[in-house]
């Protein structure tokens, strides 16, 4: 599985916007059977600050979704940002030492 975390830095009168965005493409990912898991988060300390975190069985399913209708609605949010987009893809650490 690959975990996408997606930072936006939007621009304070524009965080309504930014949210409404991200709650939006949140449920249509949700009705996709290749995501698994996504969410919203809001940073606590910096109102302005959003992350979306998705869940993707494998590369080929995340390459898909980076090339599709879905992820140019995320991009569009770009001119309202402070800050460019941050991408971060994690994957789940496999054993290196083997356990005795």
């Amino acid at each position: 599985m690959i975990t996408a975390s997606i930072k936006l830095h939007g621009r304070h009168e524009k965080r309504t916007e930014i949210l409404q965005t991200l709650r939006g493409l949140r449920d249509e990912l949700s009705r996709e059977k290749k995501c698994g898991q996504v969410s919203v988060y809001q940073n606590v300390d910096e109102e302005d600050i959003f992350f979306l975190v998705e869940d993707w069985p494998n590369e080929e399913e995340l390459d898909e979704y980076l090339s599709s209708r879905l992820f140019k609605i995320l991009l569009g949010v770009k001119p309202i940002l402070q800050d460019p987009l941050e991408i971060k893809l994690l994957t789940e650490v496999k054993k290196i030492v083997p356990e005795k």
